[in-house]
């Protein structure tokens, strides 16, 4: 799993930084791993970006799970934190 965690944090930080999700809603979106010309893509992605790599002629392996265990954690304006956990394994994120 070692060269997905790129594709985790990728996806995540553009979550958080470009679409102002939470941390929590970043995590848990779909993961998309790409390796050479074979897209690995978890159930949730929508059918028109699912159809848009087709047409771009990569081959699908859709609906696997990559299984992530990724957690985040990101400092407010106000000093105060907000988390995380991904649903796909343990562990969780306790709202102050």
């Amino acid at each position: 799993g070692g060269s997905s965690i790129i594709g985790y944090v990728a996806k995540s930080l553009v979550g958080m930084l470009d679409w102002d999700l939470t941390p929590q809603d970043a995590v848990a979106l779909p993961n998309v791993v790409a390796r050479g010309d074979t897209v690995r893509i978890e159930d949730g992605m929508p059918a028109e970006v699912l159809e848009g790599l087709r047409e771009l002629g990569f081959t699908l392996d859709a609906n696997r799970g990559e299984n992530s265990g990724l957690h985040a954690v990101r400092r407010l304006e106000d000093g105060s934190l907000t988390g995380g956990a991904d649903p796909r394994r343990e562990g969780a994120a306790l709202e102050p």
